[in-house]
C-alpha cells in the first residue's frame, strides 16, 4: 500500500512538473510572436498614418491594444482618431483610457486640451477638477484650468449701482430708481424708490412713501399691518422694519413682533444683530441674546445680515472677533475690520491696514496684502491691488485681472457686479 501511494505521489509530481514546464515553454514561445506582431502592427500603423490612411492606422492600433493593453498604446490609438479628424472617437478613447488607467496624467491633459481648443471651457475645467480629485496635477493642467475656468464676458448694460444675484434676481439702480432684474437684465415688476433682495419669494420695496412687499412677478403681495418707514425682505419668517419709534420685526402676516430696538438686522442662519441703549447683541429667533455681553459693533453685509453659516464679527475693545451662534469667540485673532462670510469658507479681514482672508476656524488662510477685499463666494474673491479690483481663487492666484474700479461677489449664476468707466455692470463667467 505504501509503495502504491509513493508511486502515485511520484507520478503526480512528475505530471505537475511537466505541466509547469509546458506552460513556461508555451509562454516563452508565444511572447516573441506577440512582440513580433505588435511591432509589425505598430510599423504598419505608422506607415498608414504617414500616408494619411488613418482608418487603417486605427485598426492597427486597435489590434495592438487587444494584444497588449497599455497606456502608451491607448494614447497612440486616441492620437490616430485625432489625426483622422474624428473628435468624438478621440474623446471616447481618452475617456476609456482614464476609466482603465485613472492615474494617467497625460490622458487628462489631452482630454482637457481637446475641450479647451473647442472653446468648451466649462468642460475643460471639469476635466482638470476630475484629475485633481484623483490626486493628479501638472503645470499643463494648471494652465488649462486657469485659461478656461475664469473666462468671462461683460454684460452690455450700465447702472448707477448693482447688487449680487440672490434667488435669481438682483437689485440695480439707475436714474435714482431701483428695480429687480433677472440674469438676462430683464426688469421684473416696475421701478421703486428703493428695493431689497429676494431672500425668499418676496422683496421689500418703497414707492411714493409706501412700504410693501412684492412677489417675484412684481405684484404687490403684502402691506405691513402697521405703517413703517423702511423694511427689509423676509428672511427665515421675519422681516426687519423701521417705525417712527424704532426698529423691530414683523411676522409673515405683517404683524409686529415683540421687541423694539435702536437698530435691527435681518435674520440669516438663525441669528440677527440688534442694537439697544447698551450696545449691540446677537439674538436668536426667540429674541434671546446668544451672549449676555454687549458689543461696540456687529458687521453686517450688503443684505443687512450678520453673514452666512451662523458666524459673525463682533467688535470689542477696538477689534473685531469671530463669534459663533452660541456666543463663543472663535480663534485668538482680532481684526481692524472684517467682511461677513458669504457662504464660502474664507472671508476678508483687515490687519495693519491691509486685507487678507481668514477661515471659519479663525485662522489666517491668505496673509494680509491687499488694499481692500470682499468675502469669497463661489470660489472667488474680489480684491483691490494697486488701485484696481480683480478676483483671486482660494490659492491666492489672480484669475481675473485687476482692471475694474470696484467689484462685488460672484453669485451662483456665475455673475458678479463690477464697476468700469464710472458705471456698474456685470461680468459673466463663460460656461
Amino acid at each position: 500500500m505504501k509503495k502504491a501511494i509513493k508511486t502515485a505521489i511520484i507520478l503526480t509530481s512528475a505530471a505537475l512538473l511537466i505541466s509547469v514546464a509546458w506552460v513556461a515553454f508555451a509562454i516563452e514561445v508565444r511572447t516573441p510572436k506577440v512582440n513580433t506582431d505588435i511591432k509589425r502592427y505598430l510599423e504598419l500603423a505608422e506607415e498608414q498614418s504617414a500616408a494619411g490612411a488613418y482608418g487603417s492606422a486605427i485598426r492597427c492600433y486597435q489590434r495592438v491594444v487587444e494584444m497588449e493593453d497599455t497606456i502608451e498604446y491607448r494614447l497612440m490609438l486616441a492620437e490616430a482618431y485625432r489625426l483622422g479628424g474624428d473628435r468624438k472617437q478621440y474623446i471616447n478613447a481618452l475617456n476609456d483610457l482614464i476609466d482603465a488607467y485613472p492615474y494617467s496624467v497625460e490622458a487628462y491633459e489631452k482630454l482637457a486640451e481637446c475641450h479647451y481648443q473647442a472653446s468648451d471651457y466649462s468642460k475643460c475645467a471639469e476635466i482638470v477638477m476630475k484629475a485633481a480629485e484623483a490626486g493628479l496635477g501638472s503645470k499643463k493642467l494648471d494652465e488649462l484650468y486657469y485659461g478656461s475656468a475664469f473666462r468671462y464676458s461683460v454684460i452690455d448694460e450700465r447702472f448707477d449701482d448693482a447688487g449680487i444675484f440672490i434667488n435669481g434676481h438682483a437689485v440695480v439702480k439707475f436714474d435714482g430708481y431701483s428695480r429687480h432684474v433677472d440674469r438676462r437684465m430683464k426688469t421684473v415688476g416696475t421701478c421703486y424708490d428703493s428695493a431689497d433682495v429676494f431672500f425668499g419669494s418676496t422683496s421689500a420695496v418703497e414707492k411714493d412713501g409706501d412700504v410693501y412687499f412684492v412677489d417675484q412677478t412684481g405684484r404687490k403681495y403684502l402691506v405691513p399691518a402697521k405703517k413703517c418707514l423702511h423694511a427689509n425682505s423676509y428672511s427665515e419668517g421675519k422681516a426687519a422694519v423701521r417705525w417712527e419709534e424704532g426698529y423691530g420685526y414683523i411676522d409673515i402676516f405683517g404683524k409686529p413682533l415683540p421687541g423694539l430696538y435702536l437698530y435691527a438686522s435681518s435674520f440669516r442662519d438663525g441669528i440677527a444683530a440688534v442694537k439697544d441703549r447698551e450696545g449691540w447683541r446677537i439674538i436668536g429667533h426667540n429674541g434671546e441674546a446668544v451672549s449676555a455681553e454687549h458689543y461696540d459693533d456687529v458687521k453686517l453685509d450688503d443684505q443687512n445680515t450678520p453673514g452666512c453659516g451662523g458666524i459673525c464679527f463682533v467688535k470689542k475693545d477696538g477689534l473685531y472677533r469671530m463669534m459663533d451662534s452660541y456666543g463663543k469667540i472663535i480663534g485668538d485673532l482680532g481684526f481692524e475690520d472684517a467682511r461677513p462670510f458669504m457662504g464660502d469658507r474664507l472671508t476678508a479681514v483687515r490687519i495693519d491696514g491691509l486685507w487678507g482672508f481668514v477661515d471659519r476656524n479663525g485662522k489666517m488662510a491668505i496673509k494680509a496684502q491687499y488694499e481692500d477685499a470682499r468675502p469669497f463666494s463661489e470660489g472667488l474673491a474680489a480684491v483691490k491691488h494697486q488701485g484696481a479690483w480683480g478676483f483671486i481663487d482660494a490659492k491666492n492666484v489672480m484669475v481675473i485681472d485687476c482692471i475694474f474700479e470696484d467689484a462685488k461677489c460672484f453669485s451662483d449664476n456665475g455673475m458678479a457686479p463690477v464697476k468700469k468707466n464710472g458705471y456698474w455692470t456685470y461680468i459673466q463667467l463663460d460656461k
